[in-house]
C-alpha cells in the first residue's frame, strides 16, 4: 500500500500528489492514482526516485505513465532495482 498526500492544490489549478511506495517495492509494480478523488483529470508532470539506500542515496527513476478517464496509473522501472522505496511527485490539472 502506497501513502498518497496531496501537497497542494485547493484554491489552485495545479496540483500536486507525494507518492512513496513500501520497501517492497519492485520494478514492473504498478500504482493506480484516481486523479478525480483530487479534481484533476490529467497529469502533467512526474518525477520519481528510488532510494538504494535507506534514506540517503537516491537515484532518478523514470516510470511509464497512462491516463485514462482521471485514473493515473504508473507502472515502476526505469532502474530495474527490487525491494525498494521509490517516491513521485505529480503535477495534474
Amino acid at each position: 500500500m502506497c501513502t498518497i498526500e496531496c501537497i497542494s492544490g485547493t484554491g489552485h489549478t495545479v496540483k500536486e500528489l507525494y507518492i512513496e511506495t513500501p520497501a517492497t517495492a519492485d520494478t514492473g509494480n504498478t500504482i493506480v492514482v484516481d486523479l478525480t478523488a483530487y479534481g484533476g483529470l490529467y497529469l502533467k508532470h512526474i518525477r520519481g526516485c528510488v532510494h538504494s539506500t535507506a534514506n540517503s542515496i537516491l537515484i532518478e527513476e523514470a516510470p511509464t505513465t497512462a491516463v485514462s478517464a482521471g485514473t493515473l496509473t504508473i507502472t515502476l522501472g526505469g532502474s530495474g532495482a527490487n525491494n525498494l522505496v521509490r517516491v513521485y511527485r505529480v503535477l495534474f490539472i
